[in-house]
């Protein structure tokens, strides 16, 4: 009798775990995140003291660690201290990554480079890259020439809609009409450590939603 009552319960128990896995399902496949990898073109802005050497950020001051970072993935590019947008249009390489950051233009305007020229250079740029997805950037304020950049941002503005790409403005909290807001710089062209990883942070933001479309 006793081998007959524990034989019985051994079967009901083996039948409510069976019901209980069965109810539970299998176990959800976890999904790995597609990395997105993004590349660059710029001057100091973006290359900070040093020119990008392929993946690597050699100097102090860009944007790009603030912007790194699962699932984005810094695939290198060419950024230059003081590149004009020709400089650029000259360096820059086709690329297979997914996004391309393109910012530059600060140094057109301290040399009284032609809108008209910087523009040309920009879609070309671009061209040369062959990527598909273009985060366009604002250029950061300039205190020896601020009305020219508000000038040259309206025109990048109108050039990323015209052109269907993704334009960020990542300088808000550091832009005073043009100018530096005090203690954001510390030359008046260059923004500090602090404020270059809040506009990687912007920028990084933009190219994420520039992938997913």
């Amino acid at each position: 009798m006793r081998l007959r009552l524990l034989t019985a319960v051994l079967l009901l128990l083996g039948l409510g775990a069976c019901s209980s896995a069965t109810a539970a399902g299998p176990a959800a496949p976890t999904t790995a995140r597609k990395t997105i990898s993004f590349v660059v073109v710029g001057d100091s802005i973006t290359a900070g003291t040093q020119a990008i050497q392929g993946t690597e950020v050699p100097g102090t001051g860009s944007w790009i660690p603030g912007a790194e970072g699962e699932p984005l993935a810094f695939g290198g590019g060419w950024a230059v201290p003081g590149a004009t947008t020709a400089a650029m249009r000259d360096g820059v390489a086709r690329s297979d990554a997914d996004a391309v950051v393109v910012l530059g233009g600060t140094n057109d305007l301290l040399q009284g480079v032609p809108w008209s020229v910087s523009r040309e250079n920009l879609l070309a740029i671009v061209r040369t890259t062959g990527v598909d997805d273009v985060v366009l950037s604002t250029i950061p304020p300039c205190d020896r020439v601020p009305e020219q950049r508000q000038q040259y941002n309206d025109r990048l503005r109108a050039l990323a809609a015209d052109q269907g790409w993704h334009l960020v403005d990542p300088w808000t909290r550091a832009d005073s009409d043009g100018s530096w807001v005090p203690g954001a710089s510390g030359d008046g062209i260059h923004p500090t450590p602090e404020v270059a990883g809040q506009a990687g942070r912007l920028i990084r933001t933009a190219v994420l939603d520039s992938a997913r479309g």
